[in-house]
């Protein structure tokens, strides 16, 4: 089962909920099969300039941090490329691409460019982690960021799924490659 759609339906209680089925993993798409955002890319430099939405390793790529701010709760949201569609409703689906490493190693422990599909799920109700609805929020369809997630707004002092040890600070690479109205 795949481990971060298991665990970004984690709905802030102390199980980890997932959904009945998950999809088999898949080989991770060439660059030209990854999917381009709608309405260009506006890329801010560095790894993701491009439309494609590679490199899966382990070790955080470096990227261009010179757009970054940090909110109130304490997520740190890089801007990689501006999006110029529309932006995610609270409630509305979305279509997020990621990758996600552990802050303290880069260890890579999931990418949805494994299975070639993005994550698909109604944005800001809880069905993925806070740092997630409160970052994704902030984005506009085509938009990149880099998410530095504390862990009180990713898995907290339970961790999830064997690979995010407890108290784990995250960095998530995302991509909302669409958003419904």
């Amino acid at each position: 089962m795949n481990l971060l759609i298991s665990m970004m339906f984690a709905c802030g209680g102390d199980a980890i909920q997932a959904p009945a089925q998950a999809p088999a993993p898949a080989e991770a798409p060439t660059p030209a099969e990854a999917p381009a955002p709608q309405g260009g890319s506006g890329a801010a430099g560095g790894v993701y300039a491009s439309d494609t939405w590679d490199p899966i390793q382990d070790g955080i790529p470096e990227i261009d941090e010179s757009n970054t701010r940090t909110t109130e709760t304490g997520l740190t949201i890089v801007t990689i490329a501006e999006g110029t569609g529309a932006a995610p409703a609270k409630g509305k689906n979305v279509s997020v691409h990621y990758h996600g490493w552990l802050a303290s190693d880069g260890s890579l422990f999931d990418s949805s460019s494994k299975r070639g599909k993005p994550l698909d799920f109604p944005v800001g109700v809880g069905m993925v982690i806070p740092g997630w609805d409160e970052g994704i929020l902030s984005l506009k369809e085509g938009g990149k960021a880099r998410l530095r997630i504390p862990a009180n707004l990713g898995y907290g002092d339970r961790g999830a799924g064997g690979k995010i040890p407890p108290g784990a600070d995250l960095v998530f690479d995302v991509w909302l490659v669409g958003a419904s109205s």
